[in-house]
């Protein structure tokens, strides 16, 4: 495998389950070898809800909550960058249960996502969000 970031050849790193994760000798950088085409099996219901053997959480929405003041410099750097006169639209690719996209909309974010995951997504459109199950390919 070769590094897409400096082009330098991975080295074997560490093996999760059935997955070789390579690292990168010089940049460090990791991928996973093999990825399969489709991932959507890997974020059933239970990888948000607790199933152990998917290595999920244990409650996405509630797990996540640690994660909110990231959440709000991330959107405090992108609004720091934007015309604030026009509308603030998000598109976000992998936007699971709309967390993230939850939070924006509460700052006036126009926001719309997609996700592999049916079980997430059907929990973002129960926040009232815009999101859509569907690899980013076929969108």
């Amino acid at each position: 495998m070769i590094c897409i970031n400096c082009q330098t050849k991975m080295d074997p790193y560490f093996i999760k389950k059935t997955w070789q994760i390579a690292r990168c000798p010089i940049c460090k950088l990791m991928a996973v070898e093999n990825v399969p085409i489709d991932l959507s099996p890997y974020y059933s219901e239970g990888y948000f809800t607790g199933d152990v053997t998917l290595d999920g959480y244990i409650d996405y929405d509630l797990d996540k909550q640690v994660t909110k003041k990231t959440y709000f410099r991330h959107l405090d750097v992108l609004e720091k960058y934007i015309n604030k006169k026009n509308r603030v639209s998000m598109f976000e690719v992998g936007c699971a249960t709309g967390f993230f996209m939850d939070l924006a909309r509460q700052r006036g974010w126009q926001t719309e996502g997609i996700d592999i995951s049916e079980y997430a997504v059907k929990k973002a459109q129960e926040k009232g969000l815009v999101a859509t199950a569907v690899p980013l390919e076929s969108y």
